[in-house]
């Protein structure tokens, strides 16, 4: 309708028709999010129809993307390397050519592997170059073609180019976690479109260190006897660490023996001071570790407790590589005779028995780590209103060969006897006890119980051990049968 004709019946009758139409926007180089609305009312008519209610979508624009990752997160600095790939994502439909891009590592202790440089931001007919510049530190992109994206309608399918390389950290690097960061805009090429986004990754560097790891054997010893201390070293590169020179200085209370016996894989010479081991131009093999170790014993005056040996950080010297971590091991000296431990239990103990069931007790004796025991007895007088279930039976284990129990079916203790324990073993003695009135019943064995040729175990260790067990009344329906039928030992 034209706007000066006069309105005419006819004109003013006919049905509005709406029809569809689409509108082709072309952007270039500015990816962001964007939201389109309309609001209500926009519309305009010559019949004064209009739109009631508003409308929007949004639309998001993909500029050019860089992305880049580490393969692997951590490497040992001088000895590995991790593959780093740098990927370039064009959402046009229009190769950009003559492509260039600087990735700059010079901020933290990386570099890039020569050699190791490749990529596939070129055609067939123009070869990107990949250059290296400042101590390795800095790669050149130059020359380079990031293919067109394939446009598929309603969607565009990006092209994408990679550049890959290795990448490395000095020998003398401190270590710690590296990022290596693409800021924006870096990317340059003929259609003058840059990288609307940043790409970055980390990789965590292990300085190089020589691991020192040190333990006792025995770790529990007695007050005045000896135990060795072993001094471990661990080198992770790939060539051999010589000259390597430490001294570890003991714990007030400690010191070597009169004859230390000194030890090494490290080559070199091992000495001792009444308050030190030194190990003095020493070799570590590629990959490798090796051990010094000597006997230590107690000083005169010292005190049964626990001793704590450290080696600070930096303690090696003389090897171009040290210790970055410190690291400390404890002894623990008991008194004189005070080593033996003894515990029990009722195997049956988590949940109540009835009254005449057969319950095994298990006994453990476990001799000191430094010193072997003969001549064991131990003696278990059980609780008023238990006894010996019929028949005796019981079992051993580790307890040498001579060894046996007494006691009779029906009695109230039962004794181990002739024992002889290995040091550090547990002897194991198993016996099994009943009752017939319902309660709780606790077991106690005390300091006094246990006698060996050498200790008795109020001088051992004055720790009084028991276990607890309850009994609930039933009337048997059967005869108690022997609890050795259906034990397997």
């Amino acid at each position: 309708m034209n706007p000066e004709e006069p309105a005419s019946p006819w004109k003013m009758q006919r049905s509005l028709r709406i029809v569809p139409a689409m509108f082709i926007i072309m952007l270039k180089d500015n990816a962001g999010y964007y939201i389109n609305n309309i609001p209500a009312t926009a519309l305009t008519t010559y019949e004064g129809v209009t739109n009631p209610n508003s409308t929007q979508d949004d639309l998001t624009i993909n500029g050019v993307r860089l992305s880049k990752y580490f393969s692997a997160n951590s490497i040992l600095a001088g000895e590995d390397s991790s593959l780093v790939t740098l990927t370039i994502t064009n959402p046009y439909t229009q190769a950009l050519t003559n492509a260039g891009l600087v990735d700059d590592m010079s901020a933290y202790d990386l570099e890039f592997v020569p050699g190791t440089l490749s990529t596939t931001c070129e055609t067939g007919g123009s070869a990107a170059s990949l250059t290296l510049s400042n101590n390795n530190q800095t790669l050149t992109l130059s020359a380079g073609t990031i293919p067109a994206g394939v446009d598929n309608g309603s969607t565009v399918t990006p092209g994408t180019c990679t550049i890959t390389g290795s990448v490395t950290a000095p020998g003398n690097s401190a270590g710690g976690t590296m990022w290596n960061a693409i800021p924006t805009n870096t990317l340059t090429n003929d259609q003058d479109v840059s990288n609307t986004t940043s790409a970055s990754d980390y990789i965590y560097v292990n300085p190089q260190s020589i691991d020192v790891y040190k333990y006792f054997t025995p770790a529990r010893f007695e007050l005045g006897g000896q135990t060795r201390v072993t001094i471990r070293l661990t080198n992770p590169t790939s060539t051999d660490v010589t000259n390597v020179n430490l001294t570890d200085i003991l714990p007030s209370g400690l010191t070597p023996t009169a004859i230390p016996d000194v030890q090494t894989t490290c080559g070199g010479v091992v000495t001792v001071s009444p308050t030190s081991i030194t190990l003095t131009n020493g070799t570590i093999g590629a990959d490798s570790f090796c051990t010094f170790s000597a006997l230590v014993t107690t000083m005169e005056g010292a005190t049964a407790t626990s001793y704590r040996n450290e080696i600070p950080e930096n303690a090696i010297t003389g090897a171009g590589i040290t210790n970055n971590s410190s690291t400390y091991q404890d002894v623990y000296v008991y008194p004189v005779g005070l080593g033996a431990t003894v515990s029990k239990t009722f195997e049956d103990s988590n949940a109540a028995q009835p009254t005449g069931t057969a319950i095994r007790i298990q006994l453990q004796v476990k001799a000191p780590e430094d010193k072997d025991l003969t001549g064991v007895t131990l003696t278990d007088n059980l609780p008023a209103g238990m006894v010996i279930a019929t028949p005796m039976t019981y079992s051993l284990s580790n307890c040498g060969a001579e060894a046996s129990v007494t006691g009779v079916a029906g009695g109230n203790s039962f004794s181990l006897v002739d024992g002889e324990i290995s040091a550090g073993v547990t002897c194991y003695v198993y016996v099994y006890v009943t009752a017939n009135d319902p309660g709780t019943y606790t077991n106690t064995i005390s300091p006094t119980n246990l006698t060996t040729t050498r200790i008795r175990l109020s001088q051992a260790r004055s720790v009084t051990t028991c276990d607890s067990l309850t009994i609930w009344f039933q009337k048997p329906l059967h005869p108690m049968s022997s609890p050795g039928v259906a034990e397997v030992f």
